[in-house]
């Protein structure tokens, strides 16, 4: 089940002489205005009490428009104005906008204050001689959001906007994990068949200083994708001061970024891709090491000019896709990477991604995307299912930790409200890094497969 909020009608207060605003029945309208065509109206009678909950209506994440009306004692229809005024508080009361409120994380149960009476409509429960008074309490919309289950995504189709669920996944027949899959097979192994499941998935395409020539290295990628009609997720893994010089530290010079930017997206031209910018870049803009940051103010707005520039290149092409690595759950609040996307212009992606190349749950990053998404424009996301088969229940280790699992297998059919698809962004196998026994970061590493496909319960 996604993420999802429940509505209430508070009490609709008092007069300013005290006298409590008397009424038969409410009503509440309720429009979704952007993602979302929700549509409903909620009727309340007066039982006495002074709130009132609908619990069956459910308000996905979006925005969306109140219209409050209310049924008084002598049967007279009064609906709420926005007339221009000031509030109790003594705020400007704008216009239309006040009554639009965004259903926005699951952690909080803000108040949507409904528009004030206007000064010329009539209020219920008073003589005629004071039915012009100024504003009395406003009734307020509460949004009380339930816990969400992401333990089991929602069979009921996919949410995705960016995609077809049915679409597929480039599967690389020449992958380390399909070539020694075919050694393996050669010689009998009995741990064949896990490599070979490995091998048969389909996994991003990771670009970098082993790329050699990135134009040809994506325009050979596509080719075989196309013909699979498959789409192939490319890894863009170049920005300068890369890894802030840890186990994967490097990246390309500033001036030499872009041309490699443009050199992936003339390759895809206007076929279909999906490429993942820059893992760990947005995060790293605020990263310190050894209590120094790793990006000065001055690199950190080159980093942030440079994502920019590099989404309007990538999205130049029609049918290529792009999503801004975004971390993951076990590191930045929700609120700093959303402010962090927005600084790279993740306004002009596709969407961001979580957990590329890590092993934090899924659960914990529905929950986490849902929560940056409702800050940044409702974008969709991806998640890196690759090896976070067993939660790590709060372990943040990265390279190469030991008892982890392969996830669940790459779909754009995820069920999930805002999760693009599920991805395998790092091939199971391949090494992070010189670390916990591991060879080289991206050297194949039979030993950490099988065991990730072993504790997954592949036979």
């Amino acid at each position: 089940m996604s993420k999802l909020a429940t509505v209430g009608v508070g009490d609709p207060g008092n007069l300013p002489d005290g006298t409590k605003i008397e009424f038969k029945t409410l009503k509440l309208k309720i429009s979704g205005v952007q993602p979302t065509n929700f549509e409903k109206t909620l009727t309340f009678t007066n039982q006495g009490s002074g709130a009132f909950e609908d619990p069956a209506t459910k308000l996905p994440y979006g925005t969306y428009r109140f219209l409050l009306s209310y049924l008084d004692v002598q049967d007279k229809v009064v609906v709420e104005s926005c007339s221009p005024g000031t509030d109790k508080f003594g705020k400007p009361i704008p216009d239309e906008k006040s009554r639009v409120h965004k259903v926005e994380s699951a952690r909080y149960s803000p108040n949507v204050m409904i528009c004030f009476p206007g000064k010329d409509v009539a209020v219920p429960g008073l003589p005629p001689s004071t039915n012009k008074p100024t504003e009395p309490d406003s009734a307020d919309v509460v949004i009380r959001p339930t816990i969400p289950d992401t333990s089991k995504p929602s069979t009921s189709g996919s949410a995705s906007a960016v995609f077809d669920k049915n679409a597929r996944f480039y599967v690389d027949p020449y992958s380390l994990a399909a070539n020694d899959a075919a050694n393996m097979k050669n010689a009998n192994d009995p741990n064949f068949p896990l490599v070979d499941y490995i091998a048969k998935q389909g996994s991003a395409v990771w670009l970098g200083s082993w790329s050699g020539n990135v134009g040809d290295a994506v325009r050979t990628v596509v080719d075989k994708a196309q013909q699979q009609d498959a789409y192939p997720v490319f890894v863009a893994y170049m920005i300068p001061y890369r890894d802030c010089g840890l186990h994967s530290a490097g990246g390309l010079d500033a001036a030499k970024y872009i041309p490699w930017i443009n050199d992936i997206a003339n390759a895809v031209g206007t076929r279909k891709a999906i490429v993942i910018l820059e893992p760990d870049a947005v995060p790293g803009m605020v990263q310190v090491e050894g209590g120094k940051p790793c990006l000065s103010t001055e690199l950190r707005a080159e980093r942030a000019n440079l994502m920019k520039t590099a989404i309007g290149v990538l999205k130049s092409k029609p049918n290529l896709k792009v999503f801004v690595d975004a971390g993951h759950s076990a590191w930045l609040s929700a609120d700093v990477v959303s402010g962090l996307l927005k600084e790279v212009g993740i306004d002009k992606a596709d969407g961001f991604s979580l957990n590329t190349s890590n092993y934090q749950s899924t659960a914990a990053q529905i929950s986490y995307g849902q929560s940056i998404r409702s800050q940044v424009g409702n974008k969709s996301f991806l998640i890196d299912t690759s090896r976070n088969g067993i939660d790590p229940a709060g372990n943040t280790e990265w390279c190469n930790p030991r008892n982890r699992a392969l996830g669940k297998l790459p779909t754009f059919d995820t069920g999930v409200d805002g999760v693009a698809a599920f991805i395998w962004g790092k091939r199971p196998g391949e090494s992070d890094g010189a670390c916990n026994g591991g060879p080289a970061a991206g050297n194949w590493w039979r030993e950490i497969a099988i065991e990730l496909a072993k504790n997954a319960g592949v036979k």
